[in-house]
């Protein structure tokens, strides 16, 4: 599989894979070259000559039939093949993280460090002769390969990674020919790590390597019990009803904890837990506020109605009512006037997608200004209504259209985007269809003002436009924007050209079906689906000049249990409106309550979202994206209530009770192992009044250990008592 002058050749290996025949693939080149039939594209492989067919040139009937991968899938994996092969892996490296903290990791920080020395050499010619943009467009590779493969050390920030990056860089810069681990001479002729490229490659051990506390209530392999049963005595000790601190619970922990040591040490490791259940009271903190724990002991700890009004999806009601190959698009006022407000007017705005083999017009957008949500919409609404992407997209220089989500747009759906030439705003072809539209549809509309309307300077006559507003005589946005619509379906209908633009574009689509490229449900939640987040500006100097550079950033929200609120202006009426989404799934509920996310908004209605984090979209147990729906309002009055509805509010309220089932069985789980370690006792409480007993405790802990020692060492003389302060106390427990 091979990436040639931009188009995709898969060797015939490739294709039997997929279950081609043999005789088919023969027959087809063969046609292709000598019949000049229209079979499969092809030509001889230029290193070795073998017969390569273009991907394209395969049917879409085909290709899904036999279940091949997408054009953006193979891509990836030919560009991830050509990365794979600037990677150098470094035995120096493996040596060097094998021997400190971070040993369990060596494999993976090796791997990261040698792709951390393949972007150090990078330029922008090098990035360029690779197909890239620029050299951020090879780190984004590298660093979402990384990521993917799960390597230790990898992030998912741009700005994180360059940070990571610059210790390999200065190396580089300074020994631009020192490393090289695929000559073999490498560690004969350089046998001492260079101090510089050892700090690099240490600069990759994270902090957190030799402390052991985050990994100590985390299960080692399958048969690791401990890690279990020290996070239930954790669980039983705070969700007690007498509601101990995380202090106490910590102080309570390590009593019983210290006991299962010992036991530990009597039986030989037959039973009790080994040092691991020496652990911090941040430790406790942390694990007992993890959002999927906490909602385990929460409602043993505060009861069940402060639990649900913490996690539970809310059900919302309301008060009781009666009430009841190319495609080219710009924007432009339409001269068609609308009465707004009563007492004013404006022109209503349209951007307009039109085909340029056809000039049929294949959707719009109109609203009261020209906007990004305005461009995106048009768009969505072509690829909707034609269910095709286009091959390319030409546009002006408009703000609207360049900014960076209208940009993302553009390029998700089309192979090529053009720019139309700046300050020639007729080098679109475009521009003509506005002047044909107003001179065969629109002039002849109620509300256009072409006219009479205007003064010998083009300028609107005011006194006419205040005569039409005082007598009722122009359209509404409602009727303007239904007048609009019948006027485009004229336009497509009309005989212009010598055809009409509508049955010009169904015979020309019929006729070339094999060339054309389908619009996809993903392609529309890639292209147009809304993700609240900002433009955030970072500063650049990995091209050896300083330069700020502008990234996306979503925005996160936290799943709580009234769900994702999200405000935004609408597009329309600019007027600000809130919209809450939750998950209609309990085991969703039972474990990402309080944890945060982004999001993808269906925008034709706000009326559901997909869920992402990490800038990938959470599955479902299916492989299905995880999907919140908008929250909602049920009607308190049973009057109001209809068959749909109360179906509706039992299937929430059934949900609701699955998501406490669920915790309940994970409560009861629990206890289960707390009691066959005997850690279902009744808690002692005489010794907890506050911190002062939880300091006796640590001191109790500590003349214990203290004691332990002396009758290790028995044998040896013994040594005159030493009374310890109580700061060297604490000293003496802060080591575990």
């Amino acid at each position: 599989m091979k990436l040639i002058q931009g188009h995709i050749y898969l060797s015939w290996d490739d294709l039997l894979k997929y279950g081609f025949n043999l005789d088919t693939l023969k027959k087809s080149t063969y046609r292709f070259r000598n019949e000049g039939h229209k079979s499969y594209a092809n030509i001889p492989d230029p290193v070795d000559g073998k017969n390569l067919i273009r991907y394209d040139s395969i049917p879409e009937k085909t290709r899904i039939e036999k279940q091949m991968p997408t054009r953006d899938l193979l891509l990836r994996q030919i560009r991830e093949d050509e990365l794979g092969r600037l990677a150098k892996v470094d035995d120096k490296a493996f040596e060097i993280y094998y021997a400190s903290d971070a040993s369990v990791d060596s494999e993976d920080l090796q791997e990261m460090a040698a792709w951390m020395m393949s972007c150090a050499p990078m330029n922008r010619k090098q990035a360029r002769e690779m197909g890239y943009d620029s050299v951020d467009g090879f780190y984004t590779d590298v660093m979402n390969l990384t990521r993917r493969k799960k390597l230790k050390g990898s992030v998912k920030n741009l700005r994180i990674f360059k940070r990571k990056l610059a210790p390999f860089y200065q190396y580089y810069k300074q020994l631009p020919h020192h490393f090289d681990p695929s000559d073999s001479e490498y560690y004969l002729t350089a046998p001492e790590i260079h101090p510089e490229y050892l700090s690099a490659l240490e600069s990759l051990i994270s902090n957190k390597y030799g402390k052991r506390n985050a990994a100590k209530l985390k299960k080692r392999n399958d048969t690791d019990k401990q890690a279990e049963e020290q996070q239930a005595l954790l669980i039983r000790l705070h969700a007690d009803t007498i509601k101990l601190s995380i202090d106490q619970t910590w102080a309570a922990y390590m009593r019983r904890a210290t006991q299962m040591m010992d036991l530990y040490q009597q039986t030989n490791g037959e039973k009790g837990w080994d040092d691991r259940c020496i652990i911090t009271a941040q430790t406790v903190k942390n694990f007992l506020n993890a959002p999927e724990i906490r909602q385990i002991w929460y409602s043993k700890r505060h009861g069940k109605k402060p639990a649900s009004n913490v996690f539970s999806v809310v059900t919302k009601r309301k008060s009781a009512s009666f009430a009841n190959a190319k495609w080219v698009i710009d924007g432009k006022p339409m001269q068609i006037n609308f009465s707004h407000k009563g007492y004013n007017y404006s022109r209503i705005h349209a951007f307009v997608v039109i085909d340029e083999h056809s000039w049929a017009v294949v959707g719009y957008h109109l609203s009261f200004s020209e906007n990004t949500d305005q461009v995106i919409m048009a768009l969505r609404d072509a690829c909707m209504r034609t269910k095709c992407l286009p091959h390319e997209i030409q546009a002006d220089n408009s703000s609207a259209i360049v900014s960076w989500h209208a940009k993302h747009a553009i390029r998700s759906i089309s192979k090529h985007f053009t720019l139309a030439q700046a300050g020639n705003a007729r080098s679109k072809r475009i521009e003509n269809f506005f002047g044909h539209f107003n001179a065969q549809i629109l002039k002849f509309k109620p509300g256009f003002y072409g006219k009479h309307h205007n003064k010998l300077d083009h300028a609107v006559n005011e006194e006419e436009m205040a005569r039409q507003i005082k007598g009722n005589l122009l359209p509404t946005f409602k009727e303007a924007y239904q007048l609009m619509d019948e006027s485009f379906n004229e336009w497509n209908k009309i005989i212009f050209a010598g055809a009409r633009p509508l049955e010009k574009y169904g015979a020309s689509l019929e006729a070339t079906k094999a060339d054309q490229r389908q619009f996809t449900p993903e392609k529309d939640v890639h292209a147009f689906w809304y993700q609240p987040g900002e433009m955030k500006k970072i500063k650049d100097t990995s091209s050896g000049k300083r330069k700020t550079l502008s990234i996306f950033q979503p925005q996160e929200y936290t799943y709580s249990n009234k769900g994702i609120v999200v405000s935004r202006n609408n597009p329309l009426t600019k007027k600000r409106e809130s919209f809450s989404f939750n998950v209609p799934d309990a085991a969703f509920n039972a474990l990402k309550i309080t944890e945060k996310f982004t999001l993808k908004i269906e925008p034709e209605d706000f009326s559901y979202a997909r869920i992402y984090q990490d800038d990938r979209p959470i599955l479902d147990k299916h492989g299905n994206p995880v999907m919140a729906v908008r929250t909602l309002e049920h009607s308190s009055a049973k009057v109001d209530h209809t068959p749909n509805s109360r179906k509706q509010l039992a299937n929430e309220l059934d949900r609701k009770e699955e998501q406490v089932e669920i915790n309940e069985k994970r409560f009861e789980r629990y206890m289960e192992v707390a009691a066959q370690n005997g850690h279902t006792a009744p808690i002692d409480t005489s010794w907890v009044h506050g911190k002062l007993h939880a300091d006796n405790a640590i001191m109790e802990l500590n003349e214990h250990r203290i004691n332990a020692i002396k009758e290790a060492n028995a044998e040896e003389p013994e040594e005159e008592d030493v009374v310890y302060s109580d700061q060297e106390n604490k000293e003496t427990i802060s080591r575990f």
